[in-house]
C-alpha cells in the first residue's frame, strides 16, 4: 500500500490460489472417476484507511475490487476426460484488516485477515452417453478467508 497521508492510502494485491477437491465422497459412489483442482489468480486495488491504535500499533482497513481468472476442475473417468476444465474472468471483491506492530526503524511485524468473494459463470462441457457434447452453465460462488502474519520492511 501507499499512504497519501497519515490516514488514507491506496493498496493493491496480486494473488494465486489453488484448492484440491475432497474426492472421497464421489470416489466411493463412482469408482474410476477422478478430478483435479480449483484455481484462480488476479489483481485487486482500492482505498486503505489507517488508524494508529498506539505509537507502536497501526490498524489498516482495505476494500478492494478487481479481476480474477478462475477455473473449474477437470473430471476424468478411467483416464478419459468427461468434463473439461473451464477458465473465466470475473469481478472479485477483497476486503481486509491488518495490524502492524512497529519494532523500531523500518521493520514491523504484522498480522492480516482477508476475505475474497467472486462468482464466475462457467460453461461445463461434458460428453453424453451417445457421444454428443452437453453444455451446462453454472454460477459458482467462491469465497476465501485468509489469515496471515509475518515481518515487513517499510521503504
Amino acid at each position: 500500500g501507499y499512504n497519501f497521508n497519515k490516514h488514507v492510502g491506496l493498496t493493491g494485491a496480486a494473488f494465486y490460489n489453488r484448492f484440491n477437491l475432497d474426492k472421497s465422497a464421489f470416489l466411493q459412489d463412482l469408482p474410476g472417476v477422478n478430478a483435479d483442482h480449483w484455481q484462480f489468480y488476479g489483481l485487486t486495488a482500492g482505498p486503505m484507511l489507517n488508524h494508529e491504535l498506539s505509537d507502536k500499533v497501526v490498524l489498516d482497513l482495505r476494500v478492494m475490487g478487481g479481476l480474477a481468472n478462475a477455473n473449474t476442475p477437470k473430471f476424468t473417468y478411467e483416464g478419459t476426460e468427461v468434463v473439461k476444465e473451464d477458465w473465466k474472468w470475473t469481478p472479485v471483491f477483497q476486503g481486509g484488516v491488518n495490524l502492524r506492530f512497529n519494532t523500531g526503524g523500518n521493520v514491523f511485524i504484522f498480522t492480516n485477515a482477508d476475505y475474497m468473494w467472486m462468482q464466475p459463470e462457467f460453461k461445463l462441457m461434458s460428453s453424453g452417453g451417445d457421444g454428443a457434447t452437453v453444455v451446462d452453465r453454472i454460477h459458482q460462488t467462491i469465497a476465501v478467508a485468509n489469515l496471515t502474519g509475518g515481518v515487513g520492511i517499510r521503504f
